[in-house]
């Protein structure tokens, strides 16, 4: 039998991990898999390339690739407020642009197991650490579209799947991602690729 404080710790626990989650895409900065190419991956991209977002309603960020480590992509995320630049996030990505880790700007590591399911079709699942190694259960259901991909995201709360966010992007004819659509709820918001900035 649960005990009261068991169950006070396993609610705290579900709370912590779908904060992290919806952090994750509310937070002010555009996840990485902005930049990736669903067919030529990270290949054609040159270390330093700067890609601007705008979120409506809210501060512009910025995405920068700084090359690869141990076998995985690094990108750095940055807010700008006025005349200030922020630094959030480093995130590393695996050759398919799916998340496998990321390291905020409090310190904080937080990891996927395998990865974030990130372009994927049909279901995918997978396990979020957060920053105490606690972890949380998700299934995605993805699938691509004329103009671009849909994500569905559900958290495994006790014996029941919860829904938590969903994601609708669209890529250009280049296959970059040049918008992002984001729902939880009845929140929703959106970013806008404004410009990429090619390192000189």
């Amino acid at each position: 039998m649960t005990t009261p404080t068991t169950l006070s710790q396993s609610r705290q626990t579900m709370r912590n991990a779908l904060f992290v989650l919806i952090a994750i895409f509310f937070g002010g900065s555009l996840p990485a898999s902005a930049q990736y190419h669903p067919e030529r991956g990270y290949d054609a991209m040159k270390k330093g390339t700067v890609f601007v977002y705008k979120r409506v309603s809210g501060p512009t960020s910025t995405i920068r690739f700084v090359g690869k480590r141990r076998g995985l992509f690094v990108f750095e995320a940055h807010t700008i407020d006025g005349q200030n630049t922020n630094y959030e996030r480093t995130i590393y990505r695996n050759a398919k642009g799916q998340t496998v880790r990321f390291e905020r700007a409090d310190g904080a590591k937080l990891r996927y197991e395998p990865h974030n399911c990130w372009l994927v079709a049909g279901q995918c699942n997978y396990e979020f650490y957060d920053r105490n190694g606690v972890p949380g259960r998700y299934r995605t259901s993805g699938k691509f579209t004329n103009r671009g991909y849909v994500q569905t995201t559900d958290y495994l709360n006790g014996s029941n799947w919860e829904p938590v966010v969903k994601l609708r992007v669209t890529f250009d004819e280049n296959g970059l991602e040049t918008s992002r659509r984001i729902q939880e709820g009845t929140k929703r918001s959106r970013y806008d690729l404004k410009k990429v900035i090619s390192p000189k």
